[in-house]
């Protein structure tokens, strides 16, 4: 649990830094341990480490965001090469209860994507009916890239410390390599507005922020000759999130988060009057014109196509490498190729409360993970972590990342080259890429400089500046996130919109500590201060 940095192995650091093209996860090693009794034992005995008896042909069905087909060459590898057979239940972003319908059906596939402490209630839940099942750990020492996975993940860890000392998901980390520690947002800016309003330097405080919207407001910085300017958009909150950067920039990192108050007690962050600060702020944007008025209705795209068409003068999204080239060169470069796009948008620094203090920015946890059918048997499991430690192997990397060798791509040592499609003079694209995120966001390949992808020179470079700044300013909070997992009677009965309630506290009209009293009531209300004895009095066991 305290280890937080990813410990590499000298596997992943080939796979990550030289991109070779070995088999990974089959090393000619003995097993360093063996399943459990009535687990697959018997034929998985005779294969080496970090590979199952693929002797016998094996179904497994998988639901999982945009794995729609495995019916093209990618796929029928994977397929030949495992010996296996996947049948397909795509997941839908824009239909998030697919996954709990799948519980109250009795129809969960073998595999299920999902974001288990996202949804703990069900999560739990599920684990008490029966419904997913655990995965051994002596089954998951067999596979070195599952169990560096999983001997890393602090989430996932925390999740075992209060569900019975078990596993009950296989994590989906965005970086193997753990290159993201602490959150990935950020804020989107227009150096080139800056520049126009006067503003010689970017923001560093929280109040250069505030005077950087306000001069974005008044100072006319796309020179129209128009007031049609919105300083800052951003897309609405999750109802049971919020928006930990800005929030975190008052020094509680993770307001989702539950901390020790001075009192002794366990309480959310959202809780407490931490949060006082922050809402004032949100207050006074919003009442100035400074935040989009319609914020509490924007959507992602629409807040991106407002930075794009010289609308919005700031933005808060995901600036991980792959992002920043979807924002600044996909988005921004591809709606104005008359502008240098990195030298039109920049990513501001954390933002200190106050001058002179460090600023603070959330860690970031893996919370993407795939739950287990209780349905499958150990043989099954045993197929199931042998192929996705295979796609986490440099082979399978490799396969998902270039495709078909001799097909899509080519190499030369260590470089790779993209064959393109003479059909299209694009390079191949195969439909079935998306199941090999099954084992990993693989955030580390678009961070990679020498990995192969379209992004627009110095993207890398932008993102990892960014990133560098952003890992240096991390609190963590280990402890608290034990806290968060716990699960108690009235824990587990609290059912609050904090995303919700925060945005109708910043755009309401009442004093902003009246309407935060009233939401502390409600939580009240709703169970709030028997859910904080009872975990006070869990962490109190822990001697936290």
């Amino acid at each position: 649990m305290k280890n937080r940095k990813w410990m590499a192995l000298a596997l992943a650091a080939a796979m990550v830094g030289s991109l070779t093209a070995c088999g990974g996860g089959s090393g000619t090693s003995t097993p360093t341990s063996t399943p459990a009794a009535g687990s697959s034992g018997g034929s998985a005995s005779s294969a080496v480490e970090g590979e199952s008896d693929r002797s016998e042909k094996m179904k497994i069905s998988v639901a999982l965001w945009d794995a729609e087909t495995v019916d093209d060459k990618v796929g029928q590898f994977v397929q030949d090469k495992l010996n296996v057979e996947f049948d397909l239940q795509p997941l839908s972003w824009d239909n998030p209860e697919q996954v709990s319908l799948f519980g109250a059906t009795d129809s969960l596939p073998d595999v299920t994507g999902s974001y288990p402490t996202n949804e703990m209630s069900m999560f739990y839940s599920w684990i008490e009916q029966g419904i997913i099942r655990d995965i051994p750990y002596e089954m998951i020492e067999k596979y070195p890239y599952i169990k560096e996975i999983v001997d890393n993940d602090v989430v996932l860890n925390a999740v075992k410390e209060v569900q019975g000392g078990k596993y009950w998901y296989l994590p989906r980390p965005e970086s193997f390599e753990n290159i993201y520690q602490a959150t990935t947002t950020g804020i989107y800016y227009r150096k080139d507005w800056l520049e126009n309003v006067g503003i010689e330097k970017a923001p560093e405080t929280v109040d250069e922020f505030y005077e950087m919207l306000v001069a974005f407001k008044e100072k006319d910085p796309d020179g129209n000759g128009k007031n049609d300017t919105v300083p800052l958009s951003m897309q609405k909150f999750v109802s049971d999130t919020t928006p930990d950067l800005l929030f975190g920039f008052w020094g509680l990192a993770d307001p989702m988060s539950w901390y020790k108050t001075d009192d002794g007690t366990w309480q959310p962050g959202y809780f407490t009057d931490a949060m006082l600060e922050p809402l004032k702020f949100y207050r006074k944007l919003y009442q100035e014109g400074l935040i989009d008025p319609e914020f509490t209705t924007v959507s992602r795209d629409q807040m991106i196509q407002l930075l794009c068409t010289g609308k919005a003068g700031c933005i808060v999204r995901n600036a991980d490498a792959d992002w920043v080239n979807k924002v600044v060169n996909r988005s921004f470069h591809t709606a104005n190729p008359d502008l240098d796009a990195l030298e039109t948008i920049g990513l501001l620094s954390p933002l200190s409360a106050k001058e002179g203090e460090e600023p603070t920015v959330a860690p970031f946890p893996s919370l993407s993970g795939s739950y287990i059918s209780s349905k499958v048997d150990d043989a099954k499991l045993d197929r199931i972590l042998d192929w996705m430690n295979w796609t986490l192997s440099p082979e399978g990397r490799d396969l998902y990342r270039y495709g078909i060798e001799g097909e899509s791509y080519k190499r030369d040592g260590d470089k790779v080259e993209l064959i393109m499609d003479p059909a299209t003079g694009e390079a191949y694209k195969y439909e079935s890429n998306p199941l090999g995120l099954i084992a990993t966001w693989d955030y580390d390949f678009a961070a990679d400089p020498d990995a192969v992808n379209d992004f627009m020179p110095g993207i890398k470079e932008m993102a990892a500046e960014y990133r560098l700044k952003m890992n240096e300013c991390v609190q963590y909070n280990d402890d608290g996130l034990i806290a968060k997992m716990i699960s108690t009677p009235a824990k587990d009965e609290l059912q609050i919109a904090v995303g919700d309630k925060f945005m109708q506290i910043i755009i309401g009209t009442e004093d902003v500590e009246t309407m935060f009293r009233a939401f502390q009531d409600e939580c009240r209300n709703l169970g709030m201060d028997d859910a904080i004895q009872e975990v006070t009095a869990e962490m109190a066991k822990r001697g936290k």
